[in-house]
């Protein structure tokens, strides 16, 4: 019914936050698609760009696609991290090819995001459903300092920290 907002969830947003059906390894993950293609839908009707990111962020599909499910504070691992700021909202350099963020910010970015996986629920009636779960045993709990040395330092704790963060400084 609305042409607009279906270009914008579907053309522009899924090409931006790109995800692909290839990481869902398991037939019965195959819905979680379907939930991450209307969680795009609904993301053109809100508007707010922060908003969506937050809400990619902790979806199933994202978190398997750029291996956020295994991203712990034992072993953080640096791809979505890396993919939020290069991709979703700063880019590696700014319009005079000045350096965006550095390698250590990656990795703090990647801390900050760590204790998120996505496991198979028991949901009663004998109803199992893919879903995000946060474990707080394997979040680094621990303050991380962001674009050190910039204007743009700050201190977060978790992913969304960060994304609040780079909105309010950049």
């Amino acid at each position: 019914p609305n042409p607009f907002h279906e270009r914008l969830g579907f053309l522009f947003y899924h090409n931006m936050l790109a995800t692909s059906m290839e990481v869902l390894t398991d037939s019965s993950q195959y819905p979680l698609m379907v939930r991450h293609l209307e969680k795009l839908r609904n993301a053109a009707y809100h508007g707010d760009y922060q908003w969506v990111l937050k809400e990619i962020t902790r979806d199933p599909v994202m978190l398997i696609w750029l291996n956020g499910n295994q991203n712990t504070k034992q072993q953080p691992n640096e791809n979505f991290g890396r993919e939020l700021m290069e991709l979703f909202t700063l880019s590696p350099t700014d319009a005079n090819g000045n350096i965006n963020y550095s390698e250590t910010t990656v990795a703090e970015v990647a801390r900050a995001c760590t204790g998120w996986t996505v496991q198979n629920l028991n949901v009663g009636n004998g109803q199992r459903e893919w879903s995000a779960v946060f474990g707080q045993a394997i979040h680094d709990t621990n303050p991380k300092v962001i674009f050190e040395g910039t204007a743009y330092q700050g201190v977060v704790q978790t992913d969304f920290d960060v994304i609040d963060h780079i909105f309010r400084s950049h």
